[in-house]
């Protein structure tokens, strides 16, 4: 399973959401890029490296419902001490040849810039015909005091 980092504007967005009344969400887009993402980095700074739509895979990610259902993020608990939200699996299923992802990343899929809210690196996948290429989004808050 591939690491999971937060991007700054992500950490921002949640906080404002909390604490300061900023604009809710109504979903998320989890989307395949050939690009190193950095914790710095929005979704404008990668958006022109998504895997292309072709051959499976759709330009504009999988929709993750906010929710609490399996079209969402069904799942809210501890993890080692720490809560955790997991999301739906996000699945693809390639018809052919097509472009090498490198990160999959989380976005805001309704806001005005898409917002980047987190990314894992993954093994760069070139999935073969009939190959179905799934990750689950899991966000974890870490405990500072």
């Amino acid at each position: 399973m591939a690491t999971l980092y937060a991007t700054n504007a992500g950490h921002q967005d949640i906080l404002s959401v909390y604490f300061q009344g900023g604009t809710v969400p109504s979903a998320f887009a989890m989307r395949l890029v050939n690009d190193t993402v950095v914790g710095t980095d929005n979704w404008a700074d990668i958006s022109a490296n998504e895997i292309p739509s072709a051959n499976g895979y759709v330009t504009g990610g999988v929709t993750i419902n906010r929710d609490a259902t399996a079209s969402g993020w069904p799942t809210l608990a501890l993890d080692s001490n720490e809560m955790m939200i997991t999301g739906k699996k996000c699945s693809w299923t390639a018809s052919g040849n097509w472009a090498t992802a490198v990160t999959a990343v989380t976005i805001v899929a309704d806001k005005a810039t898409d917002q980047l809210i987190c990314y894992a690196n993954i093994t760069a996948q070139q999935p073969l015909t009939g190959e179905v290429i799934s990750w689950t989004p899991k966000y974890k808050l870490k405990k500072v005091c």
